[in-house]
């Protein structure tokens, strides 16, 4: 038996050194974001005091928006580099799954960086700014830099080492027992984490007090029923998805379309800006309207093409479902 086991760990390259490499790097990434915690609570807290008309929904929302945001990117890479360093098989499958989405969202980030911001910081800017032309340069420079770097190639970096077959062999030879990922395939692990987080943003924005439904919008009471509602639909897809039921599977792409249709709806029929100031926005528009408008102008579009994009999806893991 052991020499059958030499045999099959001579057969590949042992990538050992590194998964404990990468570990150290994305424990590094998750102690960064960790570390952003006290600074957003103090960004939000100035944010409240700079902007009066900001409503208290609003500002919580935000809060806890950020508070979770870090912490859950803090968690997740943290424990996701502790798990490579001692060479556990979850790694690769959980790793892939958020690379794959971290890099696509970096590729849109990155394109608004170029193509997008500099019109917005162009309107956004105020008349007493003396040279807003080099302001505007500057700031897309440096963003559009740090966003290639963190956004683009750092997650192409780490997909493409965990995606090597090297790296799968040398996993199933240092943890051979059974994992949590191994009852789900990758592609739809992916789907079910990203409906995950979905749910619990969504039960956050229960704070705004707004929502939208095929086209009318909604306020207070009501609104926080409807928007609790759509993130418990979110949470039981991620369940669903995760145990490969094809109830959830048709769940997810019944909601995505009415979802879809439903925030197209409401922003043909109401005026982006109104829609911006019900969520708690005010003052600030005053100052800021040509740019929020040129903002919402792309709002169909990138709805579009969320959805397209997730449906497509939706219809490659179909395979995987026993009842779908």
């Amino acid at each position: 038996m052991m020499e059958n086991t030499a045999q099959n760990q001579e057969s590949f390259k042992d990538r050992s050194g590194g998964l404990k490499a990468f570990g150290v790097v994305l424990i590094v990434i998750g102690g960064f974001n960790l570390l952003m915690i006290p600074l957003a609570v103090l960004g939000s807290i100035m944010s409240r005091t700079m902007d009066a008309g900001q409503s208290a929904g609003y500002w919580v929302f935000s809060l806890l928006v950020n508070l979770l945001t870090y912490l859950f990117l803090g968690g997740i890479f943290l424990g996701i580099g502790i798990g490579s360093i001692r060479l556990k098989r979850w790694v690769r499958p959980v790793l892939l799954s958020i690379g794959w989405v971290w890099l696509l969202l970096g590729l849109l980030v990155t394109a608004m960086i170029f193509f997008v911001m500099p019109k917005m910081m162009g309107n956004f800017m105020l008349p007493e700014v003396s040279d807003p032309s080099l302001i505007v340069g500057i700031v897309i420079m440096v963003s559009g830099a740090m966003s290639i770097l963190f956004m683009v190639l750092l997650p192409a970096l780490l997909i493409w080492f965990y995606s090597q077959s090297s790296v799968k062999q040398t996993l199933a030879a240092k943890d051979p027992g059974p994992a949590w990922t191994d009852a789900c395939p990758p592609p739809v692990l992916a789907m079910s984490m990203f409906y995950g987080i979905n749910a619990v943003l969504t039960l956050l924005a229960s704070f705004l007090g707004v929502s939208f439904i095929l086209g009318s919008i909604i306020t207070g009471l009501p609104a926080v029923m409807v928007t609790i509602l759509y993130g418990l639909i979110s949470a039981y897809i991620c369940y669903a998805l995760y145990r490969l039921d094809g109830r959830g599977w048709w769940t997810a792409v019944v909601s995505t379309a009415f979802w879809t249709v439903s925030s197209l709806l409401v922003f043909a029929k109401n005026d982006p800006m109104d829609i911006m100031a019900l969520m708690g926005h005010s003052d600030q528009l005053q100052y800021a309207q040509e740019g929020m408008t040129l903002m919402l102008k792309y709002q169909g579009y990138i709805l579009w093409l969320s959805a397209v994009t997730l449906l497509a999806y939706l219809l490659y893991i179909k395979k995987y479902f026993k009842r779908a």
